[in-house]
């Protein structure tokens, strides 16, 4: 049985230098049709919880899941560019996945509160996307809560 890494994105891999609020607050506008008034908190939470506090704080029901999911992706894709220039690979993090890439027996995924999109961007950002199986991740699409994503990656493992 083979032995499954799975890697946190965000201050693990990737400095992402402000570039996630961005996105949280555009798919925010993008949904709202107006900039959040209260600060997005992220705080190592998915996507989803992230997101429903935001509408929640700045006084809106939340909508459904997949209109915010979709937003959440376009506004990921568009902020490509922005984490390229002001984001960076950690010290370190491209090494230990060549590592584990090159390690039989071993599987790098990640367990990550982005959604799947959201994800890709940020790794392919860096050229990261490639150390990773990104078909046994867990991501924040699939859960509020990010502890059960855990058992998601086990069984796509």
């Amino acid at each position: 049985m083979p032995l499954l890494i799975l890697w946190d994105i965000d201050h693990t891999l990737i400095e992402n230098s402000g570039v996630s609020k961005e996105i949280y607050a555009a798919a925010f506008a993008a949904v709202a049709g107006h900039p959040p008034h209260a600060p997005v908190r992220t705080g190592g939470r998915t996507d989803r919880a992230i997101m429903s506090d935001l509408f929640r704080r700045n006084g809106l029901a939340e909508p459904g899941w997949e209109t915010t999911r979709r937003a959440l992706a376009e506004a990921g894709a568009a902020h490509l560019e922005a984490l390229r220039s002001r984001g960076w690979v950690l010290p370190g993090a491209r090494s230990a996945l060549e590592a584990v890439v090159r390690e039989p027996g071993m599987i790098s995924s990640v367990l990550t509160g982005n959604i799947g999109p959201n994800a890709r961007v940020k790794l392919a950002a860096f050229g990261l996307d490639g150390l990773v199986d990104l078909s046994i991740g867990a991501y924040g699409a699939g859960s509020a809560d990010r502890s059960a994503l855990v058992d998601t990656a086990l069984v796509r493992a």
